[in-house]
């Protein structure tokens, strides 16, 4: 699905989402690369119930990728994760979340395409 699927409601909407689930955000202690949400579930489940109310029974939330720049040579590929749907009514069941549960670690792993403009390889040897 692209952002641009969302109505401007829901792309709103997912906005805020995104604030409630990255609030508590924190850096692993043991991995850096690893980031760390604590999420309140029942603050989840009100605003799942608000936004029913505004949208309707059907709607879709989604969240962006968000990989801040370390080096101005160093390039991340993330346009494919710029709508990554967290939650879709039609795809759940009483319209409780199915992604989040209390007093549970869940494990997420999205890989993101790490590449430089420092190294380039050609068959070409370079003439300066």
């Amino acid at each position: 699905m692209a952002r641009e699927d969302l109505s401007d409601d829901e792309q709103e909407l997912s906005s805020e989402a995104h604030k409630i689930i990255t609030c508590e955000f924190h850096t692993h202690s043991v991995d850096s690369s690893y980031r760390r949400l604590l999420v309140n579930k029942n603050e989840i489940e009100t605003f799942l119930k608000q936004v029913a109310q505004k949208l309707g029974p059907q709607f879709v939330l989604s969240m962006r990728m968000y990989v801040p720049s370390v080096d101005k040579g160093i390039k991340y590929k993330i346009e494919s994760l710029q709508n990554i749907v967290i939650y879709d009514s039609r795809q759940t069941k009483n319209n409780v979340p199915q992604f989040f549960y209390e007093n549970t670690t869940t494990l997420v792993e999205l890989k993101v395409d790490r590449f430089n403009e420092y190294v380039t390889i050609n068959q070409e040897p370079s003439r300066h």
